[in-house]
């Protein structure tokens, strides 16, 4: 009888301890997935389209600075209301009206340093009024 008695208070330790040890696994499982993605807002990222470049500071989760440069130095900027929205980590979309009615609506790849930025502007000749291009730039990241 003590063989079975002591057999019996090894199998339930034994179960006890595997219990605890899986609750703790379990446990750093969650903190793993509960990391937040990385966040554009209040970062500045200089991209270059070749034809223009823009400095564009995700100042909140509501409002950018941008400022383009043309290779003939003009120079334009604005402080827009943006739409954000992350897609994954390091991966975000962001759009944006201009007061022209200028419509900017980018994917902002951090991980891979690119921007594509699809542009749709008033253009009285265009199917719609409406012009449009497509453009993919080198991506910067400004360290403040």
């Amino acid at each position: 009888m003590e063989i079975k008695l002591s057999v019996l208070i090894l199998f339930c330790s034994a179960l006890f301890f595997g219990s605890c040890t899986n609750k703790s696994s379990e446990k750093e499982t969650e903190t793993v997935q509960t990391e937040q993605p990385s966040s554009l807002i209040g970062k500045r990222i200089i991209v270059d389209y070749s034809v223009i470049k823009a400095e564009i500071h995700y100042i909140s989760d509501s409002t950018l600075h941008w400022k383009t440069t043309t290779p003939e130095n003009e120079v334009a900027d604005a402080k827009e209301k943006m739409y954000y929205q992350p897609i994954a980590d390091n991966l975000f979309f962001v759009n944006w009206i201009e007061e022209d009615g200028t419509t900017i609506s980018q994917t902002v790849d951090l991980k891979n340093n690119v921007v594509y930025a699809f542009m749709s502007y008033s253009d009285k000749d265009r199917r719609g009024e409406r012009g449009s291009v497509l453009m993919t730039g080198k991506l910067t990241l400004v360290e403040e």
